[in-house]
């Protein structure tokens, strides 16, 4: 796939003296604050004569905001598709990912569980809660086990340690059964069998 960046495009923008002095002057003056002044009072184009209807992916170098047309043609465009966030400096990659990183620091792994099993039934909680102590257990043994070997751990090991987990609790499942018991009286005993379904009474 082609890679090309907005400067390649521009510069393989042949017999367009017009776009080329522009691009050089755009380019001299990427970093300066008066530069935002003079595209946004430049009445023509800096991409007159683009008839390349071939879709490219592109790269965006850091200040490619700064070297985007602004003329009254470009700007009717950029209404029209809605695209006027585009300026926006606040709408970048390194905006979203430090916010990212600041929300996951102040997240609570208790609280998202607690949160979780909150919007469950008793039955699916009582499950949940096997089914992470099963695996707290599993863990241990196996980073104990491993301790105790001096092997280092490769992702191999990882990998058929939850292979392993995996066939446990299909044997497990295929094995036992969860009964939820309901007391219907002094006298009489309910068992629900979960996984099929089928009420045995006793």
């Amino acid at each position: 796939m082609k890679v090309e960046s907005f400067e390649q495009q521009l510069k393989s923008m042949q017999g367009n003296s017009i776009g080329e002095e522009k691009f050089a002057n755009r380019e001299k003056n990427i970093g300066d604050e008066e530069f935002t002044d003079v595209a946004s009072n430049n009445p023509s184009c800096f991409l007159p004569s683009n008839n390349n209807t071939e879709v490219h992916t592109i790269f965006l170098c850091d200040g490619w905001r700064k070297i985007l047309c602004r003329c009254v043609q470009c700007s009717k465009l950029y209404d029209e598709l809605n695209l006027t966030s585009i300026f926006d400096d606040d709408d970048a990659i390194q905006i979203y990912e430090k916010q990212a990183l600041a929300k996951s620091e102040n997240l609570d792994a208790d609280k998202i569980i607690a949160d979780s099993l909150a919007n469950l039934c008793y039955v699916r909680k009582l499950e949940v809660s096997h089914d992470i102590n099963e695996f707290k257990k599993s863990l241990g043994d196996f980073l104990r086990e491993k301790a105790n070997t001096d092997d280092v751990l490769t992702a191999e090991d990882v990998t058929t340690f939850f292979t392993n987990l995996k066939e446990k609790r299909k044997e497990n499942n295929n094995e036992q059964r969860s009964y939820l018991l309901i007391i219907v009286n002094s006298k009489r005993l309910i068992f629900i069998d979960i996984l099929e379904i089928n009420m045995k009474v006793f």
